[in-house]
């Protein structure tokens, strides 16, 4: 997951503030955006189920985290 750590990075020179991870290597935020990172879904496969727990998977992990994140940013607490 690099891609989103450089991400990150992009962010940080780009619009400058406080910004910090909400999960690691999944979301960040500056306090007034929220940056979510998901799965690069296939339009077949296992991909979506997997991500998103419907598969007993270890990829579900990061798809629990990017919903967190999101309700996190909407103000969602379920």
């Amino acid at each position: 997951q690099n891609y989103v750590r450089e991400t990150f990075k992009l962010f940080q020179h780009a619009r400058p503030g406080e910004w910090r991870w909400l999960k690691e290597d999944i979301s960040y935020t500056d306090n007034k955006i929220t940056v979510v990172h998901v799965e690069h879904f296939s339009s077949r496969g296992p991909h979506i189920p997997n991500w998103l727990g419907i598969n007993k998977h270890d990829r579900s992990r990061f798809g629990d985290m990017a919903i967190s994140s999101v309700q996190h940013a909407l103000g969602i607490s379920l």
